[in-house]
């Protein structure tokens, strides 16, 4: 199931960003991975920014250093960018 939350959160979905910031946070089915489960809640706020979604990305956030943070934005911004590009390639 991992495998089809990350390719939907990949292609832009944001419920499957939500569910695998979840997952990989929750350190149950695997070990959690705190810098990538905030990469994901990020590209999530950014087309979902509710109440729920943004108690999820500060308590994963709680649980990183500056360093982390800033790491997981920047990916975040990689595939904000990336997807980006992808929605304008698909106008023309």
């Amino acid at each position: 199931a991992l495998k089809w939350y990350r390719r939907a959160a990949e292609a832009g979905q944001t419920a499957a960003q939500v569910r695998l910031g979840d997952v990989l946070s929750d350190g149950i089915t695997l070990p959690a991975d705190y810098v990538e489960a905030c990469q994901w809640l990020l590209l999530a706020t950014q087309s979902d920014n509710n109440r729920l979604l943004q108690v999820q990305l500060r308590r994963v956030k709680a649980k990183l250093n500056p360093e982390q943070i800033q790491q997981a934005e920047q990916r975040a911004d990689a595939i904000s960018e990336k997807l980006e590009q992808q929605k304008n390639a698909e106008k023309r």
